[in-house]
């Protein structure tokens, strides 16, 4: 399984490109992987003998070494801004070019250039076409990649190494949400942690959050994990922390006063649930980190 801890992506090209006229890309297969966006008009893909009708909104993901074919539909023009990138950095990264051709016709040394597939480990394994409900956040990540390529301001290659792991997360996020998560669960999901972030002046407990939202407490555990990856009163507790850390660090309240700020029934039950996450005692953490 591929560790995520690897990813060290390198993008080779960003483009934003429009095609006004009759266009068809014939077959061919790339070293590395592509992303391309449509932005506006229709594409009609072929990807591994399979055939896509794209739209607006659409993303195609190409992968290394798979044979496609692309062909531009209608007479509105195809803006396709598109990225070409390694998903982990390679000492011939900088080297590698985009690929035209077909695969019975590269020679043996470039057939070395394909990558191997990474998205076939489970946890990336992205489809070929990716269809969000709302590409306002893609968008956004992928013209500033875009824009950082072709300013190059300083150090450009590495925001764009940070810039491009957001976008990608943020795919695999989506796409594992869209497996995994209805879209009611979801909503239940980010109102149980709005109520906890607003009420980290209170104990809650399991049965709290089951009366307050009319759903079985193991429900509201199961659909809350999946999203954020911890139980509720997990996450309430290091939201407390949290906030006891702030007070404790940026004002002049007693930690009895802490305490009380953070629905503690006592100094002893505050000073306690402190340690016990944070692995000192709350004068300790304020002696620590006034000294």
């Amino acid at each position: 399984m591929f560790d995520l801890n690897n990813l060290s992506p390198y993008v080779r090209v960003a483009l934003d490109n429009t095609i006004m006229e009759a266009w068809t890309l014939t077959e061919r297969i790339i070293f590395d992987y592509e992303i391309q966006y449509i932005k506006s008009g229709t594409i009609e893909v072929v990807i591994d003998n399979k055939v896509y009708h794209g739209k607006a909104g659409d993303i195609f993901l190409y992968k290394p070494g798979q044979t496609h074919t692309m062909k531009k539909i209608g007479n509105q023009p195809l803006r396709q801004p598109h990225l070409h990138f390694d998903l982990t950095y390679q000492n011939n990264s900088p080297d590698v070019k985009v690929c035209f051709r077909p695969f019975n016709d590269l020679s043996e040394e470039e057939k070395n250039f394909i990558r191997e597939d990474l998205t076939q480990d489970n946890q990336m394994n992205l489809p070929n076409l990716i269809r969000l409900k709302d590409t306002t956040t893609f968008e956004r990540l992928l013209f500033n990649i875009i824009d950082e390529f072709h300013d190059k301001p300083p150090y450009y290659e590495s925001n764009i190494k940070g810039m491009f792991i957001q976008l990608w997360t943020y795919l695999l996020r989506e796409n594992y949400f869209k497996d995994h998560i209805n879209a009611s669960n979801t909503a239940l999901a980010k109102e149980i942690k709005y109520y906890l972030d607003n009420n980290f002046h209170q104990t809650i407990t399991l049965d709290d959050l089951q009366d307050k939202f009319f759903t079985n407490k193991f429900h509201l555990i199961k659909i809350f994990k999946r999203i954020y990856q911890t139980t509720p009163i997990h996450y309430h507790s290091q939201v407390r922390l949290s906030k006891a850390k702030e007070y404790i660090m940026f004002t002049n309240y007693s930690l009895t006063e802490i305490g009380d700020k953070l629905g503690f029934n006592s100094l002893h039950a505050f000073s306690r649930t402190f340690k016990g996450i944070e692995g000192v005692s709350p004068s300790y953490y304020r002696q620590k980190n006034r000294s």
